[in-house]
């Protein structure tokens, strides 16, 4: 009977939170701040286009998408890092993966289109 108790109190307890779980632990803090976000396939075609991603501690964010000066867009969510990703849910539900390229640098895919954010 104390071994079966045991046992169940090390499955219940002894396995607490997980770092990597909604954000917030300390080898992700590095990426707390404001990182500006460019499309550098297309310069081009996106000119004065660019995001501001603000990194908050505790695995939450806020973007603010700008086009010519004006924002255009705006909105929130979570992030957690994995790795060499940093997984970034959007408040609607919807789950992107950014490779880290160095302490300055992350980049993504998005509908096809290359993307890299720099620290700001």
């Amino acid at each position: 009977m104390t071994i079966m108790i045991l046992t169940v109190s090390v499955a219940l307890f002894g396995c607490g939170g997980d770092d990597d779980e909604g954000g917030g632990s300390d080898d992700q803090d590095w990426v707390v701040g404001s990182w500006k976000s460019t499309n550098e396939a297309q310069p081009g075609d996106n000119t004065g286009w660019y995001v501001l991603n603000t990194f908050r501690f505790g695995g939450t964010f806020t973007f603010n998408e700008f086009e010519r000066g004006y924002m255009e867009e705006s909105g929130s969510g979570t992030y957690k890092t994995s790795g060499d990703q940093l997984i970034v849910t959007l408040d609607g539900g919807r789950t992107m993966s950014w490779t880290i390229l160095n302490d300055d640098t992350m980049t993504w895919v998005d509908y096809g289109v290359t993307y890299t954010a720099r620290r700001y």
